[in-house]
């Protein structure tokens, strides 16, 4: 009896051991784990309207560490505090600040699409989940694109925390978070280095585009049929699409679709000007094929090895900076809504941008004053 009573105490002795650990480990992470309260730590301001405008729950845009004047990305370290998340996950609960925008109620079979992820999107992104929803439904659902790079330029709360089940399957996210001490003047150029260092290899083409561009495929192609052309062609590095950019259309608040409620695009403008600059939508965004490429000269295009080049639509060479002459979109376009509304472009400024140099009114007021057409390509889509 004795010796039964003493294996039992033993028993309850090991179990308290192990509870005590475990409740010892959850307070060190919960209240003691500097790193991860930095890392999950909302910025300075309050929740405004986080109900229907999510992303302007947060603070001041973080400020970039140290001297951060070169845009060379390739020569900096850009490690981020945690590594890349893959899969994504799904089933954390949203922080008690954050609500999200409505869903759609409908969602495709999500065994559907590019399987084997020969095209992938990588985003340079901040605080734009409420953008994240539509865009990651528009191209999971309509360009079948099954692997998204989500670069998360210290975002708050932080996106891989957040929920995106209801839209898509969330293993076709990959999270990669940069902390705000890592944030650099030319974020979205080191952001873009890192997609092509760490992800290239796994995918035929990556297209480099922002949550208000949304890639739209005319007729009975897909992207992939566009693609296959270039696919196997090692004089062809990146394909380059030009914008159709969406103006305000007057709307002075978020409506819930951007698709729908953005339905006014600007003319394409005088293509007759110096070769250095050029119009609105003459501006491309390309998808890149990683071995073939150097880095990134821009936002908009990227240096590529010699004797490789970048073709647009018809297999035209495009040769200028960021521009594509003459503009056609025959065959795929993307529209990029690019002053939102009123209320989001506030926004916009305020949470400024990846390249050090956020827009401001003036490019508002230039934009939203070129002539429009109804543009009506996008609003018919469900989701």
């Amino acid at each position: 009896m004795l010796d039964r009573a003493s294996g039992l105490l033993s028993k309850l002795r090991w179990r308290n051991v192990v509870l005590t650990i475990v409740v010892l480990t959850i307070i060190h992470f919960a209240f003691l784990d500097d790193t991860l309260q930095n890392a999950y730590k909302a910025r300075a301001g309050k929740v405004a309207d986080a109900a229907a405008h999510p992303e302007l729950s947060t603070g001041a845009n973080a400020k970039p560490a140290g001297n951060a004047a070169t845009p060379d990305a390739s020569s900096k370290n850009y490690a981020d505090e945690f590594g890349p998340i893959e899969p994504s996950p799904s089933t954390k609960k949203l922080p008690a600040a954050t609500t999200i925008i409505p869903t759609p109620t409908s969602v495709a079979p999500f065994d559907a699409g590019d399987t084997t992820e020969h095209v992938a999107i990588c985003l340079a992104i901040k605080d734009q989940y409420a953008d994240l929803t539509e865009f990651l439904t528009h191209h999971y659902h309509h360009l079948g694109i099954r692997r998204f790079y989500l670069m998360d330029d210290g975002s708050s709360p932080v996106l891989a925390t957040l929920n995106y089940s209801s839209f898509l399957d969330p293993k076709a996210i990959t999270h990669r978070y940069y902390h705000p001490a890592l944030h650099e003047r030319y974020q979205q150029l080191a952001s873009y280095t890192d997609c092509l260092r760490l992800f290239g290899h796994k995918h035929k083409w990556i297209a480099f585009i922002d949550a208000d561009e949304f890639l739209y495929v005319s007729g009975n192609e897909t992207l992939l049929d566009i693609l296959k052309p270039y696919d196997d062609d090692d004089t062809v590095g990146a394909f380059g699409v030009n914008w159709q950019i969406h103006t305000s259309g007057g709307l002075l608040t978020r409506p819930p679709s951007a698709r729908k409620g953005f339905t006014r695009c600007i003319e394409d403008q005088d293509p007759n000007h110096p070769a250095n600059v050029g119009t609105e939508n003459e501006h491309i965004k390309v998808l890149v094929k990683a071995p073939l490429a150097i880095s990134p000269d821009s936002p908009h295009k990227f240096k590529l090895k010699p004797g490789v080049r970048t073709v647009g639509e018809d297999g035209d060479t495009v040769d200028r900076f960021a521009w594509r002459v003459p503009i056609t979109r025959n065959r795929v376009s993307l529209h990029h809504y690019a002053t939102r509304s009123r209320e989001e472009y506030e926004a916009k400024i305020s949470r400024g941008n990846g390249m050090g140099d956020p827009k401001g009114w003036d490019w508002w007021k230039h934009v939203e004053a070129i002539r429009t057409d109804e543009c009506l390509e996008l609003a018919v889509l469900e989701p």
